[in-house]
């Protein structure tokens, strides 16, 4: 598993643990998955960057 925060993926590792907290929400968003989707993100609609929906669509994918 990894995290990305900004623009840095983090990777649980020896002596690293990980660990992601999710509300009712995000496991029920993730349960709806379609099998070969493999990212999940959680973005504001007005976020601080005021980046269009394709850019965080493109943020997701690197």
């Amino acid at each position: 598993m990894r995290v990305k925060v900004g623009n840095t993926w983090y990777e649980a590792e020896p002596g690293q643990p990980l660990a992601i907290e999710l509300t009712e929400a995000d496991k029920a968003n993730i349960a709806d998955m379609l099998p070969g989707c493999t990212r999940y993100a959680v973005m504001h609609d007005r976020d601080a960057t005021d980046h269009t929906p394709q850019q965080k669509m493109d943020w997701l994918a690197d």
